[in-house]
């Protein structure tokens, strides 16, 4: 049997008050170190084997991957451009911009969400060619929810009515042949009430 395993975790708590761009700063903050340490902990116990961490070239998902590589023995972690935060996709078209108040341009944004969010899919939510691999993504709340929306096979803009906080969990089992299976949304069962945030982005 053929068998993916995707553990989906938004990075931890940044720093909003940083004046870098989002694209390239924003570093985390305490708190989010925090997160980070105890989700790293919270997978080294599950006993699970890792073949690989995947993320965001956002700094505040790279300085998550990178707290989770080091408290997970042999973790490597690799940089994937794709995974960077979504604008949140929307089924709306040029000719309703008026209607809906988005300027063409973020409406051009919007679509483009749609072309990376199809991208991450089809990269990585297939089963592999054989054996069982299990890898961890670390990437955006935008994105997840929306990737999520996909599996579960309703439209993108529901992304919007879903919460998702930082160092949430989620899984999906992708088996050879069938439809990916949503195991687990936003777990945060290893943090603390004190240590849940749920920031915009």
């Amino acid at each position: 049997m053929a068998l993916r395993t995707l553990y989906l975790v938004r990075h931890a708590e940044y720093d909003h008050a940083d004046p870098r761009s989002p694209f390239v700063g924003k570093g985390l903050k305490r708190l989010g170190r925090k997160q980070a340490r105890l989700t790293a902990a919270r997978l080294a116990r599950s006993g699970v084997r890792f073949a690989r961490c995947y993320t965001s070239t956002f700094l505040r998902a790279v300085q998550t991957a990178e707290i989770l590589a080091a408290g997970i023995p042999g973790l490597r972690v690799r940089r994937v451009f794709d995974l960077h935060e979504s604008a949140g996709p929307t089924e709306i078209s040029l000719a309703r911009t008026a209607r809906t108040g988005l300027s063409r341009k973020e409406i051009e944004w919007r679509k483009a969400s749609q072309r990376q969010i199809r991208r991450v899919y089809e990269m990585f939510f297939r089963a592999p060619g054989r054996g069982v691999r299990t890898e961890i993504l670390v990437t955006h709340g935008n994105l997840i929810r929306c990737l999520v929306n996909k599996v579960l096979g309703i439209p993108l803009d529901q992304w919007a009515v879903m919460g998702t906080h930082n160092c949430g969990i989620t899984v999906v089992e992708v088996r050879s042949s069938k439809r990916p299976v949503l195991v687990t949304y936003n777990d945060t069962g290893h943090l603390p009430a004190s240590l849940l945030t749920v920031p915009a982005a």
